[in-house]
């Protein structure tokens, strides 16, 4: 058992558990997998697992972090006038990121922001001093509403370190929030994101995107009308997906997707809704253009857990596992479109990659299912599943999807008293 953290929290990485194939197999043209598999070695040590643990300014990573540095910005601010002290605030949030150095709060007041706030290059908080981008006046009191059009997310930044984005309501954008690595060969990457209590709205494709570091919490996101993935890690190591809400997702692919070589992934009590293709996707079809990250070739998606999630109303799979290496996929509801064969599929990777790669070493186990038709089918090739204790029928028997987000109101009556602190 390997352990690895975000930050200070521990989650676990799951290697070894899969001794042996699935017994008795039916090859016709498809593999039906057993019903039923010993579960002696099937054990993910649920109880180091983590929650999230309680947020207010402080989210999600940086748990032991503290602002140093407070900036304002007030949508009824004149223009070129502020210097983002609290009674003289920018007027725009682009102001204040320009300003950002480690340790900075950028304290944004309810209201509406038409622009796209993008962090420079070069503008990253360290680990134990983050630049926050927070809603001040509570969740979504702020609203950000940037151009479908062009190449820019709403909110965004490449090869950024250690920023948290909170409680903003986000409308258009390329994609919604986006972080990704500067150029495509992992050499300036973005480190340390959290992307914690959005609303997130009619991007013109993701929701959220995050390609290309290590380090991401993505949770108590409500995302909705994407024209491609709500949440999308790519080439991520060590990442989280917790407590979104996500729904109304007109995609080829799926609602949540992981691939591009990630690594030690916890996709757990999202609640996934009006889908048009997969709820879930584990692994996937990343272009061939696009090189592997270094030491992380082989597979698209590795050591990733399924939990506690809440999938209805797909047009697809619930859980499509495409070239994904030691997955566990297990305690969730899972609907079974009665329009497509299978609940659960497990495949290759991109058709034209130069390797073909199979997904290996699942287990499946502890699952409800909408009902007992089409549960699972798996493609020739595919390496050792396991099948266990999943059932059929019945109302959904678990809860998921965003909690409230608390208000940042001690920090906020600090931040009054202070101003900027130098």
């Amino acid at each position: 058992m390997n352990h690895f953290a975000i930050a200070g929290i521990v989650l676990t990485a799951v290697t070894g558990l899969y001794v042996a194939s699935a017994s008795n197999p039916n090859v016709v043209g498809e593999r039906l997998l057993a019903q039923q598999q010993d579960i002696a070695a099937l054990r993910m040590d649920a109880d180091v697992l983590p929650a999230l643990p309680p947020t207010g300014l402080d989210a999600a990573v940086f748990r032991k972090a503290k602002p140093r540095r407070f900036v304002w910005v007030s949508a009824g601010a004149p223009a070129q006038s502020g210097n983002g002290s609290r009674d003289r605030p920018f007027a725009r949030i682009g102001d204040a990121v320009m300003m950002a150095r480690p340790g900075t709060a950028i304290m944004v007041k309810a209201g509406t922001y038409n622009e796209n706030v993008l962090f420079p290059k070069r503008t990253n908080g360290t680990p134990d001093a983050p630049i926050w981008l927070v809603s001040a006046d509570g969740p979504q009191a702020a609203r950000i509403v940037a151009p479908r059009e062009g190449k820019w997310a709403a909110i965004g930044g490449g090869g950024t370190d250690n920023v948290v984005v909170q409680g903003f309501h986000v409308t258009g954008g390329h994609n919604g929030i986006q972080f990704s690595q500067n150029g495509y060969d992992y050499h300036d990457t973005v480190n340390n994101i959290a992307v914690y209590g959005n609303v997130i709205d009619n991007p013109k494709e993701d929701g959220v995107k995050i390609n290309g570091g290590s380090n991401v919490i993505v949770a108590d996101n409500v995302i909705t009308n994407c024209y491609d993935e709500a949440i999308d890690l790519l080439g991520i190591v060590n990442g989280q997906i917790s407590h979104n809400s996500v729904s109304k997702v007109d995609s080829r692919t799926g609602a949540i997707s992981v691939k591009g070589g990630s690594d030690r992934i916890l996709i757990d009590a999202n609640k996934i809704s009006d889908i048009t293709s997969d709820g879930v996707l584990v692994g996937g079809w990343t272009s061939p253009r696009m090189a592997s990250r270094p030491g992380y070739e082989g597979f698209e998606a590795r050591n990733v857990r399924v939990t506690g999630i809440l999938v209805q109303g797909v047009g697809k799979r619930a859980v499509n596992i495409l070239a994904a290496q030691r997955v566990d996929v297990s305690g969730n509801y899972l609907d079974v479109s009665p329009t497509y064969g299978a609940a659960i599929e497990l495949g290759r990777n991109h058709p034209r990659a130069a390797v073909a790669l199979y997904s290996s070493d699942v287990a499946i186990a502890n699952n409800q299912f909408s009902r007992t038709a089409g549960r699972m089918r798996s493609m020739e090739g595919t390496g050792k599943v396991r099948f266990l204790n999943n059932r059929n029928g019945g109302r959904p028997a678990l809860s998921a999807g965003a909690r409230p987000v608390p208000r940042p109101v001690s920090r906020c009556r600090r931040a009054r008293r202070v101003g900027i602190i130098a």
